[in-house]
């Protein structure tokens, strides 16, 4: 494994196995509870951008297993990550900016759900950073793919009523509309978040490609015969140099 702390988590049955059933359960909750009525209403073939956190807790539970099974697809697993991230952000940042209605002491059922859901969603932040370190090789068409995924998702969300039924609700609630969206300052707060952490994945994404590609183009003209070539890309956990080679 690459770095002691994350091999805790593959080979420690217990944690692993955790891990697993505990996105199966979240994923099986938002599917049911939370989108089920959605996407019973929604044509089937947007299915695929109605249930953000539960597909993205789907998907994890599949990279998850697939490294385990020392399988590494570059292309899931950087699409995973910077999802869950996203997601996760957006939920500690909108559950307390309508706390009003998520957070509100007068139903205490209410808060206390929203609060565990604040906390389930940071640690499916979290833990998509144990997918991270086996990202061998950071393919420019895996980047713009997910890129473009950040960003048309957020277009059809708001663009054309494919957010969650339960935040439809809140920004329709005391407001008038735009074509879908209700017209609330707050709105605009949630907009420029994911604008920012889009952008922010795209300048990272660039980054590291770059660093990457400068990495390779030195190596190439490095003839010296002692140098063994590295068959992993830049990782998070090789920045902070706590990684080791397999």
């Amino acid at each position: 494994m690459k770095n002691r702390f994350v091999a805790v988590f593959y080979d420690n049955q217990l944690l692993f196995w955790l891990l697993v059933v505990g996105n199966i359960l979240s994923a099986w909750y938002g599917y049911t509870v939370f989108y089920g009525e959605q996407l019973l209403a929604t044509p089937w073939y947007l299915w695929i951008f109605i249930p953000d956190c539960p597909l993205f807790s789907t998907l994890f539970v599949i990279a998850f297993i697939l490294v385990k099974k020392k399988i590494y697809p570059e292309f899931l697993l950087i699409l995973v990550i910077a999802n869950s991230i996203k997601y996760a952000l957006w939920t500690v940042t909108t559950i307390p900016l309508y706390s009003e209605l998520y957070l509100n002491p007068l139903y205490p059922a209410v808060r206390n759900t929203n609060l565990a859901l604040i906390g389930l969603h940071v640690i499916m932040g979290v833990q998509s950073l144990l997918l991270y370190p086996f990202i061998r090789r950071w393919h420019a068409g895996h980047l713009i793919a997910v890129t473009v995924w950040l960003y048309v998702n957020d277009l059809l969300d708001y663009g054309f009523n494919l957010y969650p039924n339960g935040h439809r609700l809140l920004l329709s609630y005391p407001y008038g509309y735009l074509p879908g969206l209700a017209i609330d300052q707050r709105l605009y707060i949630i907009l420029t978040h994911n604008l920012v952490v889009n952008t922010a994945f795209l300048l990272f994404f660039w980054w590291i490609w770059k660093k990457q590609r400068n990495l390779k183009t030195s190596l190439d003209s490095d003839s010296g015969p002692e140098m063994e070539r590295p068959t992993s890309g830049f990782s998070f956990l090789n920045f902070i140099h706590t990684s080791t080679r397999d």
